[in-house]
């Protein structure tokens, strides 16, 4: 059974800046403020909105998570057994979605008025930046105006292998199952099953996937390429 929670209840008495349209859906409530009190999982509101209202967070399971809540209308979920560290810095109208058994060693999001979504069994290693939007507006001089406030989205597909430093930025999808090599900046699409590397990300070899083990294919990833398999045409 989930529970709604305010955060003004996790957080006592004397929390400022979020108010009771601010809650946490979570199956053990219990476990969450161990969780808090530890400082495994981290909920405070930044700069910017000075009371923060409307905000949603599902939490499946209990990885490390530092939230850093700085707008209204926003929501994050983590799918079941997500592990790993992840740190969130989020403005108002923005969503984050962690899917199912995806891992991270250190991944960082800024969003605002963007969106953020991982599909299952992803791997993220560490340095790992989700840049779901510019954060500053870039001003057409001629119009008077600024040309980049439209809602943007990065998305990953299933089984996607984002290797350490790689930069993502803002409206990026990467297809399912493909691998990001180290210290690359994705931005543009990439496609299904692909390896990239570079700045920018360029696709270097197609029809590859992953495995969290070097030397034998691992269950999940074994589910993955079965999956792929049955999608395939068959002659």
């Amino acid at each position: 059974m989930k529970y709604s929670v305010p955060f003004t209840e996790l957080l006592g008495p004397d929390v400022r800046g979020f108010d009771d349209s601010c809650i946490v859906e979570v199956d053990d409530v219990d476990a969450l403020k161990l969780r808090l009190e530890a400082g495994a999982i981290k909920l405070r509101r930044g700069g910017g909105t000075p009371v923060v209202d409307n905000v949603r967070i599902r939490l499946e399971s209990l990885p490390n998570i530092n939230f850093s809540i700085c707008g209204s209308r926003s929501s994050f979920v983590f799918g079941a057994s997500v592990k790993g560290s992840y740190n969130v810095t989020a403005y108002g109208d923005s969503t984050l979605e962690v899917g199912a058994h995806t891992t991270s060693n250190g991944s960082r999001y800024f969003l605002s008025n963007s969106s953020v979504r991982l599909g299952e069994d992803c791997m993220l290693s560490d340095e790992v930046l989700f840049q779901a939007s510019d954060q500053h507006g870039i001003i057409d001089i001629k119009e008077h105006r600024i040309i980049n406030d439209a809602h943007k989205t990065i998305a990953l597909g299933n089984h996607v292998w984002i290797a350490r430093s790689v930069s993502v930025m803002p409206g990026v999808q990467i297809g399912k199952g493909s691998i990001v090599g180290a210290c690359s900046v994705v931005t543009r699409n990439l496609a299904d099953c692909t390896l990239s590397v570079g700045v920018p990300a360029r696709v270097v070899k197609e029809g590859v996937s992953w495995s969290r083990h070097a030397d034998r294919i691992d269950a999940r990833s074994e589910t993955f390429l079965q999956h792929l398999s049955a999608l395939s045409p068959q002659p």
